[in-house]
């Protein structure tokens, strides 16, 4: 994907012009004129190689079919919390480019051949809504410091499902059991990074990889911004 793609250089430029209309301010401390202050930067620690616990051989049968490896930049605490959660709530759309940014060395440690970049996506209600959807935030600029083609209709919701929010893991898995389907022969022999804010019990990055397999998808790998520290700690089935 050329990085001079007038889609991106169009983008990027808004989000600059309305940062010096409206300077952004810290996601961590409010200081203003920037996402994160080098204070707040440095309480930010991203998960090391090695110390995610989604480690190839680790994950339970019906998940190592759905990912061939899963990530996260870093644990849904402290600042990047804070970062995932203005993104997706209080509508700071500039956000997504930033944490997009933030990511890419975790592409890039884990040496993934990547196809194309695929946001999960949201429902019609939810997005409509919310009035956008945050992982698409994440992946299109990430699809292009990569350069890697963007996919953002590959796959779709094909049932409206509620919040994941309240619900046990268990319940987590049923809600999203089927939610997904792809577009044609889109992912077919392709290897997809698939792309989200939060991971908590994996189950809608699971659902929308097994989607991807069943499809033909060649390999699948999830990446989101953060993930739950406790995930691991509760009861799955």
């Amino acid at each position: 994907m050329d990085l001079t793609d007038w889609r991106f250089k169009l983008y990027s430029r808004f989000w600059k012009s309305i940062d010096n209309i409206f300077p952004p301010a810290c996601v961590g401390c409010g200081k203003a004129g920037v996402y994160f202050c080098d204070e707040c930067e440095h309480n930010v620690s991203p998960i090391q190689y090695g110390q995610n616990e989604l480690e190839e051989g680790e994950y339970d049968e019906a998940e190592r079919n759905s990912f061939y490896s899963a990530r996260a930049f870093a644990y849904h605490n402290g600042v990047m919390k804070k970062a995932v959660h203005r993104l997706k709530y209080k509508n700071d759309l500039g956000l997504g480019k930033v944490l997009a940014k933030k990511i890419i060395k975790t592409v890039e440690d884990n040496n993934w051949i990547i196809d194309i970049i695929v946001p999960v996506p949201l429902g019609k209600k939810r997005r409509k809504d919310r009035g956008y959807n945050q992982a698409e935030l994440i992946a299109f600029p990430l699809s292009h410091f990569l350069r890697i083609n963007y996919g953002p209709n590959i796959i779709r919701r094909c049932k409206e499902t509620r919040t994941q929010i309240g619900l046990t893991v268990k319940e987590r898995f049923e809600n999203v059991n089927g939610a997904f389907e792809v577009i044609g022969g889109s992912a077919k022999g392709k290897a997809v990074l698939l792309i989200d804010d939060v991971y908590t019990s994996g189950a809608t990055m699971r659902s929308a990889a097994q989607a991807l397999k069943d499809a033909g998808a060649r390999r699948v790998y999830s990446l989101t911004v953060t993930r739950a520290n406790d995930f691991y700690a509760q009861e799955i089935w």
